[in-house]
């Protein structure tokens, strides 16, 4: 059986096999059951080994570094995060002052906010109704800027 020298040297030093295969020759030719020392290849992590009596240089220590502002937010103005406004109405409500605001009807309402028309009629069954679906927060957006640009 021929293994390959550097292969078997590294074997024998206990670095990280070069492969499986590899491995079990070595076990073979050295008259051990691969099956019995399959754990101890699967387990090998791949960090370098160092000899127990050496230590990291400081120099090679990562040092903690100090976080400052990236160079393209240190002008930028203070950022607040925006604030979620809830609503007191229902969406029923809410859709019919929509509705009523504009002056549309249903169908009207819904080409206009691009919404299906069949799906609005689900958003304006009352909330005990087992067709009820919540308004989403794009379609109830999309109703938001039509209103804005109806007051403007």
């Amino acid at each position: 059986m021929h293994i390959d020298q550097s292969n078997l040297s590294k074997i024998e030093r206990g670095e990280r096999y070069v492969d499986f295969l590899t491995y079990v020759d070595w076990c073979r030719a050295c008259g051990v059951s691969p099956a019995t020392s399959m754990r101890k290849f699967l387990e090998q992590d791949d960090s370098p080994r160092r000899p127990a009596d050496t230590s990291i240089p400081k120099s090679a220590r990562s040092q903690p570094t100090k976080h400052g502002p990236r160079r393209d937010q240190q002008h930028s103005p203070h950022r607040v995060p925006p604030v979620k406004v809830v609503s007191s109405i229902s969406q029923q409500e809410f859709l019919r002052f929509a509705k009523a605001t504009l002056g549309m009807t249903w169908d009207q309402l819904a080409a206009a906010a691009e919404i299906n028309a069949r799906a609005l009629k689900t958003y304006r069954m009352p909330d005990t109704s087992k067709d009820f679906r919540p308004l989403p927060m794009l379609a109830r957006a999309a109703i938001e800027k039509l209103l804005d640009g109806h007051s403007a």
